[in-house]
């Protein structure tokens, strides 16, 4: 019999630091023409979150991908 191995699973706080953006810096890439405006994409800072957490129908998108 082989040995089972155990599952390493990472929770979230061990692998996310909370989220530094500020809608001042959103509210800069809207400028700059990067994002949509809050009215039309709906997008909210998540500044403080402990780790992403997406409401239904949302998605989280980190400023690098821009």
């Amino acid at each position: 019999m082989k040995p089972k191995r155990a599952a390493t699973v990472a929770s979230c706080d061990e692998e996310w630091v909370p989220s530094r953006m500020r809608e001042a810096e959103i509210i800069r890439m809207v400028e700059v023409n990067v994002l949509p405006d809050q009215v039309t994409a709906r997008w909210w800072p998540a500044s403080g979150e402990p780790f992403p957490m997406p409401h239904t129908n949302e998605v989280v998108v980190f400023e690098d991908y821009f």
